[in-house]
C-alpha cells in the first residue's frame, strides 16, 4: 500500500497594482514636497515636535507587521477614494494660499488615505486605518490651540513654583543668605507697595540683584527685566564664598 502524502500548497498572494502605487506615490511626493520639507525642518527645530521623525517609522513598522494580511487582500479599487484625494488637494491649495500650516500638512495624510482607498478598496483601508491615524500625530497642532491647552498649565506651574519658593524662604535659617532676582512690569516694580516690601526684605538681610532695564515680556520697555542669568549665578557664588 502506498502511503498517502499530504501536499499543502500555500495560497498565493494577491497581485498588488504596483505600477499604480508607484505612480500615485510619485505624484503625491512631488505635489507635497515643499510641505513635507517644511515639516521635516520643524521637527528638527521645534523641541516639542522631535517625535515627528518617529511617527512615520512606527506607522511603517505596523504596516510591515501586517504585510501577510495585506498581501492576502484582493485589491478592489473604490473610486470614492478619488473624492478624498481631490478633497486633500483642494485643502492643500486653500491652506497654502491662506498660509495655514496645520491644514496644509493634514492634507498630506488625507490625500494618502484617499490614494489607499482608491487603489486597495474598503478592506485595505480598514487594515491600514490605525497606522494612517498615527500619521496625524506628526503634524504640529496650531499655536492657538496649543496655547489654549498649555497656558492654564503654565499658570498653574508658575503659581506652584511661587508658593514653593515662598515656603522654602520662610523655612530657611534666619542666618541664611537670601538672594532675590525680581522680574515684573516696570509699574509694578516702582509701585510704593513693592518698594516698601523690598526695603523690608533688605532690612532683614535679603540681597537684590536687578531688575534690569530693557524690553519686557509684556511688550513695554523699561525697568523690570530679569537680570542676566550669568550675573545672577556669579553674584550667588560671591555671596556663598
Amino acid at each position: 500500500m502506498t502511503p498517502a502524502v499530504e501536499i499543502s500548497e500555500k495560497q498565493p498572494h494577491a497581485q498588488l497594482p504596483w505600477a499604480k502605487i508607484a505612480w500615485f506615490g510619485a505624484l503625491v511626493a512631488v505635489c507635497y514636497a515643499p510641505i513635507l520639507a517644511a515639516l521635516f525642518r520643524q521637527w528638527g527645530a521645534d523641541e516639542d515636535m522631535g517625535h515627528g521623525f518617529f511617527v512615520p517609522v512606527i506607522a511603517a513598522y505596523i504596516v510591515w507587521q501586517r504585510r501577510e494580511e495585506l498581501l492576502a487582500i484582493t485589491p478592489k479599487p473604490n473610486w470614492w477614494g478619488m473624492v478624498v484625494v481631490i478633497w486633500g488637494a483642494a485643502q492643500m491649495i486653500v491652506a497654502v494660499l491662506g498660509a495655514e500650516l496645520f491644514t496644509s500638512r493634514t492634507a498630506v495624510v488625507i490625500t494618502l488615505i484617499g490614494v489607499i482607498w482608491t487603489l486597495g478598496g474598503n478592506e485595505m483601508l480598514k487594515k491600514l486605518a490605525f497606522p494612517l491615524f498615527l500619521l496625524f500625530f506628526m503634524v504640529p497642532i496650531p499655536a492657538v490651540i496649543y496655547n489654549q491647552i498649555t497656558f492654564p498649565l503654565q499658570i498653574f506651574a508658575s503659581r506652584l513654583a511661587d508658593d514653593a519658593l515662598s515656603c522654602i524662604a520662610l523655612a530657611l535659617n534666619p542666618k541664611a543668605r537670601l538672594l532675590i532676582a525680581p522680574a515684573m512690569n516696570g509699574k509694578m516694580w516702582l509701585h510704593a507697595a513693592t518698594q516698601a516690601n523690598v526695603k523690608l526684605l533688605q532690612a532683614r538681610g535679603a540681597a537684590f540683584i536687578g531688575p534690569d532695564e530693557g524690553m519686557l515680556s509684556c511688550g513695554y520697555e523699561g525697568v523690570g527685566r530679569l537680570w542676566p542669568v550669568e550675573q545672577i549665578a556669579a553674584h550667588s557664588l560671591k555671596l556663598l564664598g
